[in-house]
């Protein structure tokens, strides 16, 4: 699953410049996002006009009870009655530097962040739907692990780089099998991963330490746990 990541200011900067529209959000870095609070995301018009604005992480739950819907399986995601209308029709990119999964140990839970080794900014394909009239919110697609994530987790998100955003985004396209080839695992040599602070699975724990590199010490151990915030 995918339940955390961080977007740096530099890679919000640097979306609108790829989108060639000036920039509206003095948005700081930030490096612990998680469910159901909001986040960044680029969506199309009719028309096909990129936008970039806020969307809240957690489609709400079947029959409105249970945890929010923070992923939603690519595999079926065109099959289920909950998803099948959005992915035709509501799709969005939700920008990131990188994110974050938890490696079992026992009975202790080991975070690793991922990113790209070029450091690039990149998107989780995601879809989103009207909550009600003051709030949007989304999913983010998850996929099959590749090679790099398979020994930590057997899930991962739908990753894209800039230059596939166009066409996840395009609202001419509506058929799922044309969207079907941006949804495979990306190649595992274009990614890295290195553990972090046990913190990060603080969802209030906010800070740049999150993302350095981290050694391991015995009081890891009794680090905490992974927490959702919800």
């Amino acid at each position: 699953m995918c339940s955390r990541f961080h977007l740096l200011k530099k890679h919000l900067r640097e979306v609108y410049q790829r989108l060639g529209i000036p920039e509206t959000r003095p948005d700081a870095a930030r490096f612990n996002i998680g469910p159901m609070t909001g986040v960044v995301a680029v969506k199309t018009d009719l028309q096909g006009a990129k936008k970039v604005g806020e969307l809240r992480w957690g489609l709400p739950a079947a029959w409105g009870k249970g945890a929010p819907i923070i992923n939603a399986r690519a595999e079926t995601v065109a099959e289920k009655p909950a998803f099948r209308d959005a992915v035709r029709h509501r799709r969005c990119v939700v920008p990131a530097s990188g994110y974050y999964e938890w490696e079992k140990f026992g009975s202790a839970r080991k975070p690793w962040l991922f990113r790209r080794k070029d450091q690039d900014v990149f998107g989780f394909a995601a879809i989103w739907s009207e909550v009600d009239d003051d709030t949007v919110a989304c999913a983010v697609l998850t996929t099959a692990a590749n090679e790099a994530m398979a020994s930590v987790h057997d899930r991962m998100p739908v990753t894209l780089a800039p230059e596939r955003w166009d066409a996840w985004l395009d609202p001419a396209t509506s058929d799922p099998a044309a969207l079907r080839p941006l949804l495979d695992p990306p190649a595992a040599g274009e990614w890295e991963r290195y553990r972090v602070t046990p913190k990060v699975g603080n969802v209030r724990f906010e800070d740049p330490a999150c993302i350095a590199p981290y050694e391991e010490s015995d009081e890891d151990e009794k680090g905490p746990q992974l927490s959702l915030g919800f």
